[in-house]
């Protein structure tokens, strides 16, 4: 496409900026949000594997513009014209892994194991949608690292829909090197791809960083022990690899969250580092008394061990002033006791203490350690604890890079609010709440975000009844709450979501529902004595102008409900 050119009225092309084998990418600024996405063009009669592109290309990317992820770039719209898609998604900036790999050679082990712990994440989170979604195609070259350190899996070009029962679909889709065999045609019957197929493929990505080697260029590639490549890496995270690698599904790892568990604890696996850590603890203790020895043989070791976590525990919590220190003893404090909600709370409020709140990076600072909460059983009340103090800092001090706006807070808030909704403990105080803030985010998601566009949902009369509902909730709980700053985000995030939909609310709500939740805001914001006077002042003018907004909406309506009759 040339420069300048508009899609849909909306997209302007500013330039090209990748192409592959069945599209090319375009950077566009949308006019009418001011922000820069990327444009993905797809030619319906673009050939794949002797296939022409259907509907079920659209279909598909339809489904996944309703995922949400953050290690995954968003769809915000989809523009069928002509004899072309136009997928419309997040603009990812960075470097993908595999020039970083060009250029600097064979990743840190431990830079590697959390790169692996974050796809894996990812990965899950599509094979837990409905029906399973397979991506097919990890690699270096599609994981993109962002300036903040965090990944994004980019290029759902051969992803598919598991089906149950299904017959042969992988003719030749994937890299070779990178690719599990079942994704190449076989002599012995058809082949099939699953959760274990991405196992594979994730397994070949992370030996290809770890060591240094690109396997693509070899068809038949088969991946040896890490260790006879580097010596010094560990025996538990070849264990890993080896197990992800194997031939026959059956043999590897059977979901991306047994994969997770064993990086998590990949040193268990090491039996090296269980042989140095047995030798520690003889060494610790050799200059007790022989008998008190004796006594704490067995079970007494674990006892003692315990004592000494906890005591590091404790003072792992304590500030040094060093913040980039005490970052990384908080994060020792969270892998000691992933169910002690105390040191999530002190991390974030850590990270947050300077002007810029909780960036992207901080966020993922956050979000890496979060990963212990695997360890912490489901509804448990740290469980529950941990996630809800999470949901309320990210709402209150999360800025993001570019978008501060409360509504990405209320976004990047869901993850944890989200977690204790799928417990399903209503009992628990905070599950109402956490489901309130998990439904408006939804509704922010599928009726704000996607626009204008021909595929983007329509609220009903339903959908809006629903949706104030949960602004009088949000609104009702923060006046309840002690702290100034939630009260503000609470209530912010519910007038800016009235603002934006003020039109659509005068065609399907009383108009008196809608000013009566406004009013409650500006009684909560009025009535905090912890905010600034020029604070409060603001968004009372805030209130004010949605009001004006909102009335002008509904005399709107009435006019067209006239004219109509």
């Amino acid at each position: 496409m040339e420069e300048n050119r508009v899609i849909a009225g909306r997209y302007e092309i500013i330039t090209e900026w990748d192409r592959g084998g069945m599209s090319i990418v375009y950077l566009a600024r949308d006019r009418k949000l001011n922000k820069n996405w990327a444009v993905k063009e797809i030619l319906k009669e673009q050939a794949v594997n002797g296939k022409e592109v259907s509907n079920d290309l659209l279909a598909e990317a339809k489904l996944m513009k309703n995922l949400t992820h953050q290690s995954l770039p968003r769809i915000i719209d989809i523009v069928d014209q002509d004899d072309t898609f136009y997928i419309v998604m997040d603009f990812v900036e960075g470097d993908n892994l595999k020039s970083i790999l060009l250029r600097e050679g064979a990743q840190s082990q431990e830079r590697v194991i959390r790169w692996g712990i974050e796809l894996a994440a990812a990965l899950d989170y599509l094979h837990k949608q409905t029906p399973p979604i397979i991506y097919r195609d990890m690699k270096p070259s599609n994981v993109m690292l962002q300036p903040d350190g965090a990944l994004k899996v980019i290029d759902f070009g051969i992803a598919r829909f598991y089906k149950e029962g299904g017959g042969d679909d992988t003719t030749h889709l994937g890299t070779y090197g990178y690719a599990a065999p079942e994704q190449f045609e076989r002599s012995d019957g058809p082949s099939r791809t699953d959760a274990r197929t991405d196992v594979y493929d994730l397994g070949t990505t992370l030996y290809s960083l770890v060591t240094g080697i690109t396997p693509e260029t070899d068809p038949y590639f088969k991946p040896v022990p890490i260790r006879t490549i580097n010596p010094s890496l560990s025996a538990g995270l070849e264990k890993i690899i080896i197990k992800c690698t194997q031939p026959d599904p059956k043999d590897r790892y059977q979901s991306m969250e047994e994969l997770q568990k064993a990086l998590l604890n990949y040193e268990k696996l090491d039996d090296e580092y269980v042989s140095s850590q047995r030798k520690r603890l003889l060494k610790a203790f050799l200059p007790f008394a022989v008998g008190i020895v004796l006594v704490l043989s067995s079970a007494g070791l674990f006892t003692a061990n315990a004592v000494i976590n906890a005591n590091t525990y404790e003072s792992l919590l304590l500030s040094t002033g060093d913040q980039e220190k005490d970052t990384d003893n908080l994060k020792k404090a969270i892998s000691i006791r992933p169910d002690s909600p105390e040191a999530y709370e002190k991390l974030c409020e850590e990270l947050s203490t300077d002007q810029d709140g909780l960036t992207e990076k901080d966020a993922q600072v956050i979000k890496e350690a979060y990963s212990s909460i695997t360890k912490v059983k489901p509804g448990s009340d740290e469980y529950l604890e941990i996630n809800y103090a999470l949901g309320e800092d990210f709402l209150v001090y999360f800025t993001g890079n570019s978008d501060d706006s409360v509504r990405n807070r209320l976004i990047n808030a869901e993850t944890f609010f989200n977690a204790i909704v799928q417990t399903g403990k209503t009992e628990y105080e905070g599950y109402a709440m956490s489901q309130a803030y998990v439904s408006l985010s939804e509704f922010y998601k599928s009726y704000i975000l996607g626009g204008d566009s021909e595929f983007s949902k329509e609220a009903g009369e339903k959908e809006y009844a629903q949706f104030l509902k949960n602004c009088n909730r949000v609104v009702s709980a923060a006046g309840q709450s002690d702290n100034a700053q939630l009260k503000l985000t609470a209530c912010a995030i519910v007038i800016d979501m009235i603002d934006v939909k003020s039109s659509d609310l005068a065609m399907h709500v009383d108009k008196k529902t809608v000013e009566g939740i406004l009013d409650q805001a500006g009684t909560v914001l009025e009535n905090e004595t912890g905010l600034s006077k020029e604070k409060t002042n603001e968004h009372l003018k805030r209130v004010t102008d949605v009001k004006k907004a909102l009335a002008e909406s509904y005399k709107n309506a009435a006019k067209k409900e006239e004219k109509t009759e």
